[in-house]
């Protein structure tokens, strides 16, 4: 095998990782801006859930203390 078709060849493969290589990496950018979305809609449901347990648990000691609830 000559050198030139042997630079060539290892050329054309060169190029094909290359061109794998930047899809990978937008790839992984997509699904690293999903995980930080997701990290965002973790806080806010864990933020409206605390708000409904505080807004629970305020209402079932108000109807304790009117007398609605059994103590």
């Amino acid at each position: 095998m000559s050198v030139e078709r042997e630079l060539g060849e290892m050329s054309s493969r060169l190029r094909t990782l290359e061109r794998e290589m930047a899809e990978h990496k937008a790839t992984l950018k997509e699904i690293h801006e999903m995980a930080l979305q997701a990290k965002g809609g973790w806080k806010t449901l864990m933020m409206v859930a605390g708000f409904a347990g505080i807004v629970g648990a305020l209402g079932a000691k108000i109807f304790m203390l009117l007398g609605f609830m059994p103590r």
